[in-house]
């Protein structure tokens, strides 16, 4: 590359053909009277300067052809719209371990499924309120279940903590089965009650005869 250097051209000094060759050299590759104009500046530079061979869409970046697969902490990079905005880290999305395509989350917005989960409730679901007949209403569902025996017709549970103070057909409900023999237990009538104390234990009784067969129950409460 060619250093332009003026101080010969001033008044009263007689300009020499190197002078001027300078700036043919500047601007050719490699300098030499043939090539392509090719200019390299260095230093402190003021205004804006475009590059034709820049295009404002990428397809490719030398620096992310390869996948990474070591271990460590990364974040993704964004571009916010299209043209040449600057590229944004997403600091508040960590990539990290030896497998950088799991991503753990406390939930998902949308999801076809998910390999492991642990669900606590299930959202949203439709329900009507036996307070306001007709009326459907959106509430988030959680679980429950158990079995024992009946002593001569009842079976009262331990208190599930969650039920205490909630009410049946109204924010919980619960079905209740026989199981076991049900011969050795002189045919049961196939008909239980079922009710919620005050504290959350399930109350269950058989209507005939009285007897101390096995069931089982399920339920779901908001």
């Amino acid at each position: 590359m060619a250093t332009l250097n003026s101080s010969n051209i001033v008044n009263g000094n007689l300009i020499e053909p190197n002078d001027l060759l300078q700036l043919y050299d500047a601007f050719t590759a490699g300098g030499g009277t043939t090539g392509a104009y090719n200019v390299s500046i260095s230093g402190s530079l003021t205004g804006s300067a475009t590059s034709a061979n820049t295009s404002t869409i990428a397809t490719s970046a030398s620096n992310i052809t390869s996948a990474t697969t070591s271990s460590g902490v990364y974040y993704p990079v964004v571009v916010s719209g299209v043209g040449t905005n600057p590229p944004k880290v997403v600091s508040n999305f960590e990539l990290s371990g030896s497998v950088l395509n799991n991503i753990t989350s406390s939930r998902a917005i949308t999801a076809s499924y998910a390999l492991n989960t642990s669900v606590g409730q299930v959202d949203g679901q439709r329900y009507i309120n036996s307070t306001i007949p007709g009326t459907v209403s959106s509430g988030n569902f959680k679980f429950i279940a158990g079995g024992g025996t009946l002593n001569a017709g009842i079976l009262t549970s331990s208190a599930y903590s969650p039920l205490a103070g909630k009410t049946m057909g109204q924010n919980v409900w619960i079905t209740v089965t026989y199981t076991g023999d049900l011969a050795a237990n002189t045919s049961p009538s196939p008909t239980l009650g079922v009710n919620l104390s005050s504290s959350g234990a399930i109350i269950i009784s058989q209507v005939t005869p009285q007897n101390d067969s096995e069931v089982v129950w399920t339920g779901m409460y908001i």
